[in-house]
């Protein structure tokens, strides 16, 4: 199993589990993820790094605009 099917396998399962207030303050927080990791791209000159978190990041500011939803479709930023 690939690590992509994986993590949104373990999100789905999380999605079903956690309360949905702490889903709403996890997703804020991975908006504030993606928006550092955009930021540390710009600043080294990363574009293809800065385009892809600024649009995780867009990806789920978007899901949560358009009212309850399966977040599913959106992606995990990554560790590093």
């Amino acid at each position: 199993m690939n690590a992509h099917r994986s993590a949104l396998q373990s999100y789905g399962q999380a999605a079903r589990n956690v309360p949905p207030g702490s889903q709403i303050v996890m997703l804020y927080d991975g908006i504030l993820k993606c928006l550092a990791e955009a930021r540390s791209a710009i600043e080294e000159n990363r574009i293809v790094d800065r385009f892809n978190a600024l649009k995780r990041a867009s990806d789920i500011v978007n899901g949560l605009s358009s009212g309850p939803v399966s977040y599913t479709h959106l992606t995990l930023p990554t560790t590093s």
